[in-house]
């Protein structure tokens, strides 16, 4: 073949052309190279601050009990104590406690407390009716009787 100035020019500018789209895909790679680096970071530092947020979380809601529980310790305790009385009542006794809440709820009893005190001139403290002779050996044996007239339960002090 036959040499052209002409063609020496073209496969020139081809070169060249070639070589500015090496040295553009060069730059780019390494310029993707830097972004993924930089994502991989991002991503082991989003990693990280999961983390520590789960933590941080964590340790909140353990300080958020304790401070529960102090603030709450006494209510906790009294509570506590309510409840092993409650279980220390006679099972029958607290029965007819609650059915005589549920019968004043409902208007059905002339009482208007649950339990009442009997006074020692032999008076039902609910509804005023006497009830000496009546409720007098109950009151003694058990502490505790029940007015023939109103069914509300009577204590002695």
């Amino acid at each position: 073949q036959e040499y052209s100035p002409r063609a020496e020019e073209k496969t020139a500018a081809v070169l060249d052309e070639i070589k500015t789209t090496l040295d553009a895909l060069r730059s780019g790679h390494d310029k993707l190279g830097r972004i993924q680096q930089v994502f991989t970071e991002t991503m082991r530092a989003g990693a990280t601050a999961q983390a520590d947020v789960a933590k941080t979380k964590a340790a909140f809601d353990i300080d958020k009990q304790e401070g529960y529980n102090i603030k709450f310790k006494d209510k906790i305790e009294q509570k506590a104590a309510l409840e092993a009385k409650i279980k220390a009542i006679h099972p029958q006794l607290l029965q007819r406690f609650n059915d005589i809440k549920r019968e004043i709820k409902q208007k059905k009893a002339l009482c208007s407390k649950p339990v009442n005190k009997y006074s020692s001139s032999g008076f039902c403290g609910g509804c005023g009716h006497e009830v000496k002779n009546q409720v007098n050996a109950k009151i003694t044996e058990h502490g505790i009787a029940e007015c023939p007239n109103c069914r509300c339960l009577l204590y002695t002090e």
